[in-house]
């Protein structure tokens, strides 16, 4: 990948990547990706990226990937705090180590074992009806709005928030961080 710099004349121009993407990078949002469409990104590179809520509409994290590689990073990796799309470049990786879907892993390794039967990156048809709702106009700026995730079926389990789950699902997660990664007598395995 190549990083974007902004010259003295304002122009992007692209150097070099002076080394690879860690996961720590992704860790700490360090990586050098960011998500379009975000008012608060100094970075003209930023409108190249997919927005957030673009994401949930990806076929697949190889999709997802296909697509932010042949972008520009905004800074060089490792130098520079950037809210981005680090996370669902996790949950690609961890697709990638485990060979199962990102919902098909947290599943095994936390949501099952905690007992979180109401989360997950699908949405069961019986329990849609008990799904909130956005208000269908923002009431601060009067523009149309929805949360993709709970009003469309999700294809890219991407790890930066497209899953889904209750309030006491998130609680028993919740008490689990509380209690050091047990809950209930039990450690999370």
């Amino acid at each position: 990948m190549k990083v974007g710099v902004k010259s003295a004349t304002g122009e992007i121009q692209y150097e070099p990547q002076k080394r690879p993407i860690r996961i720590q990078d992704l860790l700490r949002h360090t990586s050098g990706l960011t998500y379009g469409g975000r008012p608060d990104s100094g970075s003209a590179i930023a409108g190249l990226y997919p927005r957030g809520d673009d994401l949930p509409g990806m076929k697949s994290s190889a999709e997802f990937v296909g697509v932010i590689t042949k972008l520009p990073l905004v800074y060089q990796p490792g130098t520079v705090f950037e809210y981005g799309e680090s996370f669902d470049v996790l949950g690609a990786v961890i697709e990638k180590i485990t060979g199962k879907t990102l919902g098909g892993h947290l599943a095994e390794a936390i949501w099952n074992p905690l007992g979180m039967a109401d989360t997950g990156f699908h949405i069961d048809p019986a329990k849609r009806g008990r799904v909130a709702k956005a208000f269908p106009v923002n009431p601060l700026d009067g523009k149309p709005q929805k949360i993709i995730t709970t009003e469309e079926e999700v294809h890219f389990e991407c790890g930066g928030g497209c899953s889904i789950g209750t309030v006491p699902d998130y609680l028993r997660f919740g008490q689990m961080l509380m209690n050091g990664g047990e809950l209930e007598g039990r450690p999370r395995s």
